[in-house]
């Protein structure tokens, strides 16, 4: 009898285990994808800057193309976004205010020359605005310490954890262009960014990631300081780091029912007239200028 009782725990504990393995993790998705093995979904991600400003940053792939929308809960009314679809020779940007939207069109090469630049983008280029206080950088701002021609200096690739996220690696930078701090930046092997799209969404990434980053943190490395200056100037720069931009994951969904579309009832319009829409003419004493650039 104890016999068969250990026959029948011992059975009943190798399904269990057999079942725990066949069951993907809680923190993990099943991914789904393109006929290409490119990732179809939706991704949500958070990014605060220094000054606290916290955008939420909206992904949507279908394999082919994607969507990118950025919202500053600030200003919760108000978004841009873009979207570029496989082997087009243009962007389309848009704007949305109070439930209506205005869209434009941009040519690649003058998108990605703004993201390469970081340079707010020239909508008329006959209509230059003023504006200077707010500087808002465009897609890759957060790897602004990267350049495309430089080669990336990276200190170590490990394992790691996100929520939603099965696959993960984890890799330290070492960042000369900043000189006070290195970078930690995660993504999942598994979604899988077609790189075409990548180059359009983060141009500046470095280029020994080969999909979309999904976490990124700056953060001061340890050094001996040898005397009070250099003690005071680490914990200066660990400060700025602290309080400098990063990128966190919030969610990620996988799906087959995605859609890369403008939003509903979204009004075309040219360049110029898309840029006094985003930018419009403030009225001085002596002058009167329109914006003459759009930034998300």
């Amino acid at each position: 009898m104890k016999k068969l009782l250990s026959l029948i725990f011992a059975t009943i504990l190798l399904f269990s285990c057999n079942k725990f393995e066949q069951n993907p993790s809680k923190n993990s998705i099943e991914v789904i994808n393109d006929s290409d093995g490119y990732f179809k979904g939706i991704i949500n991600l958070e990014e605060k800057d220094f000054l606290g400003t916290q955008s939420s940053i909206t992904l949507t792939f279908n394999g082919n193309d994607v969507k990118r929308e950025v919202s500053q809960r600030l200003f919760e009314n108000v978004s841009y976004g873009m979207i570029y679809r496989k082997g087009k020779d243009s962007v389309e940007y848009y704007y949305t205010k109070d439930d209506k939207t205005w869209h434009t069109l941009i040519a690649k090469k003058d998108f990605q020359k703004w993201v390469t630049d970081l340079e707010r983008p020239v909508v008329d280029s006959a209509s230059i605005g003023s504006s200077t206080l707010i500087d808002n950088r465009p897609f890759g701002d957060i790897f602004k310490f990267f350049q495309s021609s430089a080669p990336d200096v990276t200190s170590s690739i490990v394992n790691s954890t996100l929520k939603n996220c099965t696959s993960v690696r984890l890799q330290t930078f070492l960042v000369p262009q900043n000189g006070v701090s290195s970078c930690n930046v995660w993504y999942s092997e598994d979604i899988k960014i077609r790189p075409e799209i990548l180059e359009i969404i983060e141009h500046n990434q470095p280029t020994s990631i080969k999909t979309l980053a999904l976490q990124v943190e700056y953060f001061s490395p340890k050094v001996s300081a040898k005397n009070t200056l250099d003690k005071v100037l680490d914990k200066v720069n660990k400060v700025l780091v602290k309080t400098g931009s990063k990128i966190h994951l919030n969610s990620v969904d996988s799906t087959d029912d995605v859609s890369v579309e403008l939003p509903k009832n979204s009004v075309k319009v040219a360049s110029k007239d898309f840029n006094i829409i985003v930018y419009p003419k403030v009225e001085s004493s002596g002058s009167s200028d329109g914006g003459g650039s759009y930034d998300d």
